[in-house]
Parts: structure tokens; C-alpha cells; sequence
């Protein structure tokens, strides 16, 4: 049951750090600028249809604000300089080759932050 807890509140702490909550302001050093872009896309988001693809997803934070498209896809840089443990990655691509595939891909809306 402590186990379960403690998940539960790493996983909300986790959450914090992209999603605005009253707790972020005191844990997440970058606040001000993820508030914006969360602010920004939360009010845009049901305006976008079709398929997304967000560059640098990381754990997709912003996937569940996205509720009328047909797809999320998730791409990452593979040597990042961190460990993906927490990742939802649906490709990895070597950086040099990134530009390539971009190119050859048709999406609706494309995110970056």
C-alpha cells in the first residue's frame, strides 16, 4: 500500500513539472515558461484534428490535451543525454538523419517545445 503511495505521489510530482497544478510553482524551476506553453496549447488544442507529431516528447506530457485527433506520435533525438526510462517514445532517430525523415512525414499540426 506505501508502495502504491508513493508511485502515486512521483507520478503526480512527475506530472507537475509540464502540467500547470497549484504545486508547481514551488517544485518546477522552469514554471514560467511551461505554464505559458501549457496554457497555449491547453486553449488551441481542440481546434487540432488530424494527425500530431510531437519532436521531443519525452513522457508526452500534452498527449491528453490533444482530444480530436486521429493520432499522437512521439519522436526523440536517440542520444539525448539522458536515459528514457519514463519515456512513451514512438520513434527514435539519430539527430544527423532527423531532417530526412521530417521531410517524407504528413501531419496535421506539429509540436515543439
Amino acid at each position: 500500500m506505501l508502495k502504491l503511495s508513493l508511485r502515486a505521489i512521483k507520478d503526480r510530482l512527475s506530472r507537475s513539472m509540464f502540467i500547470t497544478t497549484p504545486i508547481s510553482i514551488f517544485i518546477n524551476p522552469c514554471f514560467i515558461a511551461r505554464d505559458g506553453i501549457y496554457r497555449n496549447i491547453l486553449r488551441n488544442a481542440d481546434a487540432i484534428s488530424g494527425k500530431v507529431l510531437d519532436i521531443g516528447c519525452g513522457s508526452k506530457p500534452y498527449e491528453q490535451l490533444f482530444r480530436n485527433v486521429e493520432s499522437y506520435i512521439g519522436v526523440y533525438v536517440e542520444i539525448s543525454g539522458h536515459d528514457h526510462v519514463n519515456s512513451k517514445v514512438d520513434f527514435f532517430m539519430m539527430e544527423k538523419h532527423y531532417l530526412s525523415v521530417m521531410k517524407n512525414l504528413t501531419m496535421s499540426f506539429v509540436l515543439k517545445s
